[in-house]
């Protein structure tokens, strides 16, 4: 669906030959699409109900492809419906594409906005050149119907015939199912105008009422506080201490002296150093106190001859 280097939405309604049909859903930007049919990675049908003798559609002789296009009673394609019958067999090819999202979006609503914009129909033959295993290869499961691409083997040309578009009901709009038995053709028509608004409505969104909460259990009372124990009184006032006497001093020794006689000669001397410590201690009922008092004396002693 990519076209002139332009991406374009596609709706492919036969992509086929002898021995593969697929039909394709695509949005503008999604060259895989979503669709159905037989051939490689897909199996709606099988190669017993499709290709060269199928037990429904023989494709060695002329059978007829119908779509139609579903809308919805808000104007939105609902699905695209694909036929295959041949006359003289027994048993129709039908495939319903009603579920396309490609990356998440709503792919059926993008497809709705391309179809009323206007789609334009195009026939074309062509593979030459280029492999075909992409639709009537093996698969990657290995079920479908042609091992190997031979483009010697298709013909020259192909016709198709009795080419017809019906509108979707009478007075532009509707629902239309066409049934085919043989060369007989019934149209069911389905009144609906979707051009009576445009663009369609968006859906109601339905009203979702908010759930019923449980009720809220009712919490146990809290237990009663226990009663507060009194503080001890405070310590009775520490009584205040009595001054400490004042120790006398101590009395200042008195000097030594050695008198020299005239005529000695000094030949040594000595010195020698007393300390006197005196300690005074002061007891009443909460302290003790004790105070020391030293005094140094010192005593130098020469001795003559």
């Amino acid at each position: 669906n990519k076209v002139g280097g332009q991406w374009c939405p596609e709706i492919d309604i036969m992509e086929a030959n002898r021995h593969a049909f697929f039909s394709t859903l695509h949005a503008s930007d999604d060259g895989a699409g979503s669709g159905g049919g037989y051939g490689a990675g897909r199996h709606t049908w099988s190669e017993r109900d499709y290709g060269p003798e199928g037990r429904c559609i023989d494709t060695r002789m002329p059978f007829r492809v119908s779509a139609s296009f579903a809308a919805g009673v808000d104007g939105l394609l609902q699905a695209m419906e694909v036929s295959l019958s041949q006359d003289g067999s027994d048993c129709d090819l039908d495939m319903r594409l009603d579920e396309y999202k490609p990356f998440g979006r709503n792919g059926m609503t993008e497809l709705t906005h391309a179809l009323f914009e206007g789609m334009t129909p195009i026939i074309s033959y062509w593979g030459a050149g280029e492999s075909m295993l992409w639709m009537d290869g093996k698969g990657e499961d290995g079920k479908g119907p042609c091992a190997a691409d031979l483009p010697s083997a298709c013909a020259d040309s192909v016709r198709f015939t009795e080419f017809s578009v019906r509108p979707l009901a009478e007075g532009g709009g509707g629902e239309v199912r066409e049934t085919r038995k043989a060369t007989e053709t019934t149209t069911t028509w389905k009144e609906y105008d979707p051009f009576q608004a445009w663009p369609p409505p968006l859906p109601t969104v339905p009203t979702v009422a908010p759930p019923t909460l449980p009720p809220t259990p009712t919490l146990p009372p809290m237990p009663a506080a226990p009663a507060l124990v009194p503080l001890p009184p405070p310590p009775p006032p520490q009584p205040t201490l009595a001054p400490l006497a004042t120790a006398p001093p101590l009395p200042t020794p008195a000097a030594l002296s050695f008198p020299m006689p005239p005529s000695a000669t000094t030949v040594a001397a000595a010195t020698s150093i007393q300390t006197t410590t005196a300690t005074f201690t002061s007891t009443t009922a909460t302290a003790t106190r004790t105070f020391t008092s030293t005094t140094i004396t010192t005593r130098t002693v020469t001795r003559t001859v």
